[in-house]
């Protein structure tokens, strides 16, 4: 089985709004969870899995929303621990009990097309041949390459892999990609939530397979939205 973690504990301070990032309405009754729950709906009809949905005690309608995927999937809503800091590091640790062996942590703000869950799929398949994978998008944008997980990938045999790995650097000289979702063994969770923690190098992404995506929405703003006709919308 495969576990989905959506970490949604954070307090979206770039976004600016007094109400969850998460519940943002993008279109009268869908919100910005729905859309990046979107592909992890389409991947349940795929294979077998349950997600994990991480928020904080400050954030109780995140648990009255989720009751409306009720009939879609399996999940579960835990709470991250009073006085952990704020960010994705966190998130995982708190989801880690919850996990089966095989983890893909898909992030509550950024979008992607729906039809990306059968490359989802994809990556869970590399993680039972025992090999981590990312889905990432190419990028040059310093701007970007700063704010967001970045990536420099090479080709190994013909085979798209991470050569380089570091969370949002300083110096983004040397970096081609931006990662939007990992997949990874539940043994790595804790050691990759502490190197994104240090906001350092991240080792343990180190020759995982990559599956390319050609875009994907990462929403910082409500501006950020305005891109958003060019995507799917969840049904």
């Amino acid at each position: 089985m495969l576990t989905v973690v959506v970490p949604c504990a954070g307090i979206g301070s770039r976004f600016g709004a007094v109400y969850p990032k998460e519940l943002h309405a993008v279109r009268p009754g869908i919100t910005l969870l729905d859309l990046a729950l979107a592909p992890v709906v389409e991947l349940s009809k795929l294979c077998e899995l349950q997600v994990v949905i991480v928020t904080s005690v400050s954030k109780p309608q995140i648990l009255t929303h989720m009751g409306g995927y009720s009939d879609r999937f399996d999940f579960a809503c835990v709470i991250q621990p009073g006085g952990a800091p704020p960010g994705l590091s966190s998130a995982i640790r708190a989801a880690v009990t919850w996990c089966s062996e095989d983890a893909l942590i898909v992030l509550p703000d950024q979008v992607l097309e729906k039809r990306i869950a059968k490359v989802l799929r994809e990556m869970y398949l590399e993680l039972r041949k025992g090999r981590s994978a990312v889905l990432a998008e190419p990028c040059r944008a310093s701007e970007r390459l700063r704010t967001e997980g970045a990536l420099f990938v090479s080709s190994q045999a013909g085979v798209p892999t991470v050569e380089r790995s570091w969370e949002k650097p300083r110096d983004p000289s040397g970096f081609n990609s931006v990662w939007a979702s990992i997949a990874v063994r539940r043994s790595l969770l804790q050691q990759l939530a502490e190197e994104i923690e240090q906001g350092s190098a991240v080792p343990s992404l180190i020759g995982a397979r990559v599956f390319v995506c050609k875009a994907f929405l990462n929403v910082n703003s409500p501006l950020d939205l305005a891109t958003y006709p060019s995507l799917d919308e969840p049904s």
